[in-house]
């Protein structure tokens, strides 16, 4: 049984998430020319945004807390 939910955005610089993620450096031009061209409808989802050349973007996450009743 879901108890509780809350819904989250993090904000990312782009290369260091990329990094993280182990993105090969012909990805991540690939990605970067994504985000430049996202369509009007999706930049809601990722909120992009540039400052001084450099990408940042928001990811969205759900924190669920559940309980399994006692009976189950």
């Amino acid at each position: 049984m879901v108890e509780a939910t809350k819904t989250l955005t993090k904000e990312f610089e782009f290369h260091r998430w990329a990094d993280r993620q182990r993105v090969s450096r012909g990805n991540k031009r690939k990605l970067l020319d994504l985000f430049r061209t996202v369509p009007p409808e999706l930049e809601p989802l990722f909120s992009p945004r540039w400052t001084d050349g450099t990408l940042y973007f928001s990811l969205w996450e759900v924190v669920l807390a559940a309980r399994v009743p006692a009976d189950s």
